[in-house]
Parts: structure tokens; sequence; C-alpha cells
């Protein structure tokens, strides 16, 4: 028999695109652009990552598409081609093209499966601005006075201070009875419930180009001058209060200021009183104190700020906070820090964006203690109809976080402080020749801040080196070319404590104008930073500066030798008081000879440069001695090898 043979091919096309599944419209939310009313728009752009992804089915099973081939196409609203991307894989992710507010972008998204077969889609990329514009009322009390039909017209644009957007300009608006925006409103006697005075609170509303809105308040006192308008007057009260720190220490030296126009300076006990005020009239109570800036700031509240900062000890309470935003930015920040050092320093006689206190009223109730800005710092009586006698403001001493500051005369008596020593050794100075200082504290202490002032005559301030403390430029200020102010403090982001034993802290360098002692020259006051230190449990110290080892001009002097301990070098110092040959030695702990110099040197200071080769590489205590005209004196040195 014969048979038959057939070849079938069965062809299986996939025909289905794929599906993407992508966003219609992706909003790209702008909030950079201008920063004050002075900057421009070109800031104000922004970009957004988009995503999609694809899927692949086949008979109703999903097949494997993470080699599928993307094109990713931008098209601008004027339907031109600003840019295209290739892509692999079941989900791509693009950076959309950089565009500024109120612009749109199309993006199409095209793809193909192993197959060929093709998908396009396509989302709509929208810019808005969604940042609100930044509202900046003018802060002092403002006066609108009636005319005589008893009416007056404000503007918003004459109470603005700079109000402004990011990427557009403002318009400036009130709200009217039927809270529709108006440009101005109209205030006539209605608005002055005793016919004479009322101060209000005016809402001052900043909008921008894209209807984002903020507003920020106006004082507003109206008068009736021109008595258009009945009096409504049944007599006078007394407006009274106290002003006083958070520990409850009274403030002195406030001028407190009633709106009504009359003033007064509270006195040591706090307290301020105004009799004869108008009932039924309203009042605002401002009070201001502006001297003395530093009083109560010193490197502790530097440490006691940067410790809140890195989180290693907050500040407790929300006086500290107010008083820790030196640069008045509602925020406590690395920039307080280098603000308040300044003041230290003495290179900046005030606070830059900050007045030396700030005052809130005690009835205050902070939302959030641990963030307590915005906060009243007056006191609005909108109807006065009896006497007051408890309208209390808290002091804030700005930078004073450790409340030392002496805010009345009765605490001047001061407090118990022990007292502690810049140590360094005094010496015969000649003009021209540069001399290294070296200080040390008198004894050992874990240093958390240093802070002085050094006044300084017939020499000259030419720089300084890193010894145990690690003093950095911005820590030291040269003033008038004859103070030279210091404040220190641990960082604690960056250093380990500061052990403070018998070594060098730091070296100043000076060139003597003269001839004569260093200790007629260099002094340690309080003329400008006082002069203090702060253990690691914040205790406080006196500062002073004392001279070891005083020279005279007549003998023969042996000086410590510079530094001690040392490891590679170190300086041997004397003074001789006429021209003579000088034999220099030193031993070891057994009295063998190490090293010996003998020379002829002039009247004068001299020193010797020692290695530790030339000792023999020699470790622990030695001896050393200086023979000049059969007169000998001797000391100890130590060697770290």
């Amino acid at each position: 028999d014969g048979y038959y043979t057939y070849d079938q091919v069965i062809k299986i096309i996939d025909d289905t695109p794929p599906v993407i599944a992508v966003a219609d419209t992706l909003v790209v939310s702008i909030i950079n652009g201008a920063e004050s009313k002075d900057d421009n728009f070109d800031n104000c752009a922004g970009q957004s990552l988009l995503t999609a992804q694809v899927k692949d089915f086949c008979g109703g099973n999903t097949l494997d598409i993470s080699d599928a081939d993307w094109i990713v196409t931008f098209v601008n609203a004027d339907n031109e081609l600003i840019g295209s991307q290739s892509l692999s894989g079941d989900s791509v992710s693009v950076l959309s093209p950089i565009s500024t507010a109120g612009n749109f972008v199309r993006v199409i998204w095209s793809v193909q499966d192993g197959c060929g077969n093709e998908a396009r889609s396509e989302s709509i990329v929208i810019y808005q601005d969604d940042k609100q514009p930044t509202p900046l009322c003018i802060q002092a009390l403002s006066t609108a006075v009636l005319a005589n039909d008893g009416t007056v017209s404000i503007w918003a644009v004459d109470y603005d201070q700079g109000s402004f957007d990011n990427c557009s300009g403002v318009d400036l608006m009130f709200k009217d009875d039927e809270n529709s925006y108006v440009p101005s409103l109209t205030l006539d006697c209605e608005d002055l419930a005793n016919g004479l005075s009322t101060t209000v609170d005016v809402e001052l509303y900043v909008i921008d180009d894209q209807g984002n809105v903020d507003f920020c308040i106006v004082s507003l006192r109206i008068d009736d001058n021109s008595d258009a308008c009945p009096d409504n007057n049944q007599g006078a009260a007394v407006i009274a209060g106290e002003i006083r720190t958070e520990d409850g220490d009274m403030v002195e030296s406030t001028m407190v200021q009633l709106s009504s126009g009359e003033g007064m300076m509270t006195a040591e006990d706090g307290e301020y009183y105004f009799s004869q005020n108008p009932l039924l009239a309203s009042y605002q109570i401002d009070p201001e104190r502006t001297d003395n800036p530093i009083n109560g700031v010193t490197v502790l509240d530097l440490v006691l700020i940067q410790r809140h900062i890195i989180g290693l000890e907050s500040l407790d309470s929300p006086y500290k906070l107010i008083a820790a935003d030196v640069n008045n930015d509602r925020r406590v920040t690395a920039l307080d820090l280098v603000n308040l050092r300044r003041l230290i320093l003495g290179a900046d006689s005030t606070f830059k964006s900050n007045t030396s206190w700030r005052f809130v009223d005690a009835d205050f109730e902070f939302i959030d203690p641990m963030s307590p800005w915005p906060f009243d710092e007056v006191i609005q009586i909108p109807i006065l109809d009896n006497s007051i006698y408890q309208e209390d403001f808290i002091g804030v001493k700005i930078g004073d976080v450790n409340s030392n500051v002496v805010s009345n005369s009765s605490l001047l008596s001061g407090r118990s402080v022990k007292a502690m020593s810049l140590v360094t050794r005094d010496r015969y100075v000649y003009a021209g020749q540069d001399i290294e200082v070296a200080f040390r504290l008198e004894s050992s202490m874990t240093l958390s801040g240093l802070q002085y002032t050094l006044d300084f005559e017939g020499i000259e301030y030419l720089g300084f080196k890193k010894g145990q403390l690690p003093l950095r430029s911005e820590e030291l200020a040269l003033l008038d070319s004859r103070s030279l102010t210091s404040a220190w403090h641990r960082d604690y982001k960056e250093h380990e404590e500061v052990l403070a034993e018998d070594v060098d802290l730091f070296t100043l360098i000076f060139r003597p104008k003269k001839n004569g002692l260093l200790s007629e020259m260099l002094d340690m006051t309080a003329s400008i930073t006082d002069a203090l230190a702060y253990d690691a449990l914040d205790n406080e110290y006196l500062l002073s500066l004392s001279y070891e080892e005083v020279i005279d001009s007549e003998q023969l002097s042996l000086l410590q030798n510079e530094p001690n301990p040392f490891v590679e070098q170190t300086i041997i110092g004397f003074f001789i008081p006429e021209d003579g040959e000088i034999k220099l030695s030193v031993f070891d702990i057994v009295g063998m000879t190490l090293y010996e110099y003998q020379g002829t040197f002039s009247q004068g200071l001299h020193e010797l440069n020692l290695s530790s080769e030339d000792l023999n590489n020699a470790s622990g205590v030695l001896h050393y001695q200086l023979e000049y005209r059969g007169e000998v004196q001797a000391k100890k040195m130590v060697i770290v090898n």
C-alpha cells in the first residue's frame, strides 16, 4: 500500500498591542523663584519625575515585556518638539522638561512589544505655582484720621512693606463687609464706639497671578480729630501691668507705649501705670527695650544653642527658643550662632535683624511651645470698659538662653563666681623681633567655652596657632589694632572634649614695636568682651591673665622650654644681662649628659632649638641647666617618644 504525508504549518500571530498605564494629567508644583521683592522670577521653574508602565496580553495571559522599547516625546504648547528619550523596560521614568508656571507640556508615550505591536498614550504636564505669596505689612501702628464728613478711605497699597510672590507680581486687597476683595475701605463714625479714637486690626491680602493668597495684619488707629462723630465717653479708667522675665525678675528701662500716645519707662519694679484713659475706647500696649544687646550673652549661650541644634539637649521653653532666634527668622540654626558670636566678639554692636529684647503677652498660649512663632508682642484692648491692672508681659532677652541677664538694677550685686587664670611666660621683648606667646590654664579643666579681651600697646598682632584648643579664625576679632577678642566654644559635632591640662591651649603671634617686658604691653580686660571660662558642667569662671617667670633685665633667667611636653622639637629661652658666653647642658634622669652647647651671645633674650635627635631620642623627664659667668640655673622638661 502506498501512504501519503502532509506538512501543516500553524502560525500564531500576536497582533494585540500592549497597554500603557499612565496618568492623563500630571501637575508640577513650583515652589522656588523670587525670595524678595527685588528678585526676578528667573528661578520660578520646575520639573518632576514622570512614570509609565506597560502590560502585554495574549489570549488573556500576561506576557513578559521587560524588554519593551519606549520612545517618550515632549511637545510644547506651540506643538513644537522639545525633546525625546529612548528607554527600555516594563516600567520607565523620565524627568519632565523644566518649565515655568502657567505652561504645559504634552508627553507622548510610545512603546512596542516583542512582536512589533505599538501602543501610544498621551499625558499633559501642567506647571503651576502652588506657593503662597509672602505678605509684608507695615509693622508700626498706623493712623487714619477722619475727615470733616466723618469718613476716611484707606488703600491696601499704602500699608504694604514689600510683599512679593515667587513667580509673579501681586495684588494688594482688603475684604469688605460682603467678604469681597477690594483695593480700599472707607471707615466712618460707626467704626468708633466712643466717637474719639479706636485701634483695629485690618487684614491685608496679597494675591498672586495664580490666585494663591496670604495675608498680614495692619494695626490701624482711627482718630476723630475734627469732632465729626458724636462722643460717647463716660469717664476714664486705669491701664496697668508689669514686665518680668520667664524666671520672674522684673524688667526695667522698658518703654511702654499706649496707642493713645502716652508712654512711660518701667523702673526697677518693672511696673507701668496709665491713668485717665477714656472709657469705651480701644487701646494697644506696646513695650520696647533696645539697650545693651550684650547683656546676659556669653559663649555659654553658644554652647547651649548648639546643643539644641544638634539634638543633644533641647531648649526647654518657648521663651528660650525666642531668645535663641538671634537673626529673627523664626528658626534656631547655625546662623544664629554666627550672629551671636559676632556680638560677643564686639564685631557687631547690635543685632542686625532683631532687637535687644522681645516681649510676649503673658496670657499668650503657644500653639506649639517648641515652635513658638508667631507670638503676640502687643496687648490689644478692644473696648476699655473698666480699669485693668494685670496687662503683663514676659520679657525675653535675645541671645540669653541661660537666663543670666541683669534685667534690673537690683540684680547688679553680682553672684559668686570662681576664678581661673590664663598663664603665659613673661619675657623681655625687642622691637621688630616676632614673638610667640603661648597660653595655658593654671589648673586642669574640661573646657566648653572661653571668651576674653586682650588689650595691647607697643606690640602688633600677627596671627595665631592652634594648640589643645581647636581655635578657628572666626572665633577671634581684631578691633582698633589694639584689642583682640575671642569667643570660643566647643563644637559638639566636630570636637571631643577639650581637657586643658598643663599644655598650651593656643599661641598668639606678635611683633613688638619697642623693647620692654611683655607683661607691660599685654593685658586681659573686659573692655569689649567679658573674660570668662566655662567647664563641661557649665560652671562659670572669671578669667584673668597671669605671668610667670618675670624676667629682670639685670639678672640671668633660664626659661621653661616650649612646648612642654614635646615630641620632636622644643625651644629653650634664656636672658643674659650682658654680653657673654653661656653653656647649655641637658641630662637624663641618672645624670648622663645628652647634649651640650657653648656660645657667645649679646645682652638680651635668646632661644635655642633642640630636636629629639639632639637628645639621642631620649624619653621621659630630662634636666637642663644654663651656666653664665659662674652662675647656674636649672629646670626640667618632658620628652615623649
